[in-house]
C-alpha cells in the first residue's frame, strides 16, 4: 500500500514537474520573443498577401468551374465558413468579395505581368512566417534568396491546393444535401443539420493541416514532427476559441459600431488577422518549449524534483 502511495506521488510530482516547465519556459518565451512584434510583422504582411492570395485562387477556381462568377460563389463559401456569421464579419466578406470581383472584371489589363506581381506579393507572408518560426525555433538562415523566392512561390500554390480542397469539399457536402432531399432514407437522417457544421470543420482540418505544414516545413532546418504537431493543435485550438469569443464579444458587448460607423468592419478585419498572428506565435513557442524540453531529457540535463 506505501508503494503504491509513493508510486502516485512519484507520477504526480512529475505531472507538476512538466507543467511548471512549460509554464515557466513559456513565460519566458513570450517575454524574450517580443511575441507583439513578430504578430505585428505576420499581420502586415497577411494583409498585404490576403487580397492577392484570394484574386488568385478566385481565378484559379474561375478556370476550374470554367466561370469566374462560379468561381467567386466558391470563395464566398469559404469565407462564410471563416468569419463568424455577425454584421462585421458580413460587411468584412462583402468588401473582399467586391474588390475581388472588380479586378477579375478587368482582369484582361492584368496580364501575366500583374499575375507575376500577385504571386510575388503573396509570397511576403511566408516569408514573415519563416522569419519569425527562425526567430522561436532558433535556428539559423541557410537558405539562399532564389532558393528562399521558390520556396515561398511554391506555398503560394498549396495554399491555391488547400483553398481550392476546401471549395470542392464544401461543394461535395452541398450535392450531399441535394441528394438527400429527394431520397427518403437519405432524407430521414437529417443531414441538413450536419451541412450546418460540416463546412466549417472541413475549413478547420485544413487550416491545421496547413499550419502542421508551415510549423514543418518553412523554416530552412525542420524541427521535429512531434514539434510541430504540438504547435499546430495549439494554434488550431486557440484560433477557434479565440474566434468564437471575438465573435460574442462583437455581438454583445463591443460599441465599435457606434464609434466608427461603416467603416467599423475595416477596424474589425485587423484585430482579426492580429489576434490570428498573435496565436500563430504563440501556437510555435508551445511546440518550441515541447523541443527544448525533449532535448533536456535526451541529454540528460532536464531536472528533476523526483
Amino acid at each position: 500500500m506505501i508503494e503504491f502511495v509513493i508510486k502516485m506521488v512519484k507520477k504526480a510530482l512529475h505531472v507538476l514537474e512538466a507543467a511548471w516547465f512549460y509554464i515557466r519556459s513559456i513565460s519566458k518565451k513570450l517575454a524574450e520573443d517580443d511575441v507583439l512584434f513578430l504578430a505585428s510583422g505576420i499581420a502586415f504582411n497577411g494583409i498585404l498577401t490576403m487580397i492577392p492570395l484570394m484574386l488568385l485562387t478566385a481565378s484559379a477556381l474561375g478556370v476550374f468551374l470554367n466561370s469566374s462568377e462560379l468561381g467567386v460563389r466558391q470563395l464566398n463559401e469559404i469565407l462564410d465558413a471563416i468569419f463568424p456569421p455577425q454584421p462585421f464579419a458580413t460587411s468584412i466578406k462583402e468588401s473582399i468579395l467586391t474588390v475581388i470581383s472588380d479586378i477579375i472584371r478587368y482582369r484582361t489589363s492584368l496580364g501575366l505581368f500583374g499575375v507575376l506581381v500577385l504571386i510575388w506579393t503573396a509570397t511576403s507572408l511566408f516569408d514573415a512566417l519563416r522569419s519569425a518560426l527562425h526567430k522561436i525555433y532558433r535556428l539559423p538562415k541557410t537558405r539562399g534568396l532564389i532558393a528562399s523566392i521558390i520556396h515561398h512561390v511554391g506555398f503560394v500554390f498549396l495554399a491555391f491546393i488547400l483553398f481550392i480542397g476546401s471549395n470542392f469539399a464544401i461543394w461535395f457536402v452541398t450535392l450531399l444535401e441535394r441528394v438527400a432531399l429527394t431520397v427518403p432514407a437519405l432524407a430521414a437522417l437529417n443531414l441538413w443539420s450536419l451541412g450546418q457544421y460540416l463546412p466549417t470543420t472541413i475549413v478547420t482540418l485544413l487550416t491545421a493541416v496547413m499550419f502542421y505544414i508551415i510549423y514543418r516545413h518553412i523554416p530552412d532546418s525542420p524541427p521535429p514532427k512531434a514539434a510541430g504537431i504540438i504547435s499546430t493543435i495549439t494554434t488550431t485550438v486557440l484560433w477557434v476559441v479565440s474566434g468564437k469569443l471575438f465573435g460574442i464579444y462583437l455581438s454583445s458587448f463591443s460599441a465599435i459600431g457606434k464609434i466608427y460607423g461603416p467603416y467599423a468592419f475595416i477596424l474589425v478585419l485587423l484585430i482579426w488577422i492580429y489576434y490570428s498572428s498573435i496565436v500563430f506565435v504563440i501556437g510555435g513557442i508551445f511546440g518550441q518549449v515541447y523541443w527544448e524540453r525533449l532535448k533536456l531529457k535526451d541529454s540528460g540535463r532536464l531536472e528533476r524534483w523526483v
